[in-house]
């Protein structure tokens, strides 16, 4: 039987495209959940102690002119992205489930063009997990060959050595049409990084989700 295509979510990512981009998000009482209890703890701390611009919420970059369905999270290691309120209501209307969406505010915009231009309410997206890893054999970097110790191996050569990979097992994908993969660290699992079928795709397409991009998943 013919495999389903899956795909990862994600951005255009063009630093210097017309979209708005975040750089940035200060600690939002009550709606950093998203968050393992330990990443949270981490997190609080380092926003504790930034200097600047710290106000809660998602603050905005100086590039872009427009106001996107998928807002790039820039050099956020929080979140992959965070998606509009229309990317919620197409969602709904077509009845996808996910497990949340939290709203976070835009609070700082750097952007001159887009300071005068009301930004749509942008969330945070979780999916239930639906998918487990497995692993596959993959050749990994494990050394550096200084020149001249092996003829058999290019002078200034990366050594390589064959070692299982976690990798998402399409055989343990359970038919959701959005979902997240299970970790292995269950303490700390996440639900924000997405993954898809083509129903979310072919809805992305229909309503015209800007900066919106899909890559089809690996999967064994």
């Amino acid at each position: 039987m013919k495999r389903t295509k899956l795909y990862q979510l994600g951005d255009e990512s063009l630093w210097r495209g017309p979209y708005a981009r975040a750089n940035g998000m200060g600690w939002l009482e009550g709606k950093m959940d998203f968050l393992s209890d330990s990443r949270q703890k981490d997190y609080k701390e380092f926003c504790d102690i930034q200097t600047g611009d710290n106000s809660p919420g998602i603050h905005i970059d100086d590039v872009g002119r427009e106001w996107p369905d998928i807002l790039a999270s820039g050099h956020i290691t929080l979140v992959p992205f965070f998606v509009s309120e229309r990317v919620i209501q197409s969602l709904r209307d077509e009845e996808i489930p996910f497990r949340r969406a939290i709203e976070i505010p835009v609070t700082s915009i750097e952007s001159s063009a887009l300071r005068s231009i009301a930004p749509p309410k942008y969330y945070v997206l979780e999916a239930d997990i639906g998918i487990e890893l497995g692993e596959e054999m993959k050749d990994v970097p494990v050394g550096y060959l200084p020149p001249g110790k092996l003829a058999s191996i290019p002078a200034g050569g990366i050594i390589t050595q064959e070692r299982p990979c976690p990798c998402p097992a399409y055989n343990s994908w359970n038919g959701s049409p959005l979902f997240t993969e299970k970790s292995p660290d269950v303490e700390n699992q996440q639900y924000t990084r997405l993954y898809c079928d083509h129903s979310v795709t072919f809805l992305a397409m229909k309503e015209k989700w800007t900066n919106f991009k899909a890559t089809e998943l690996h999967v064994i």
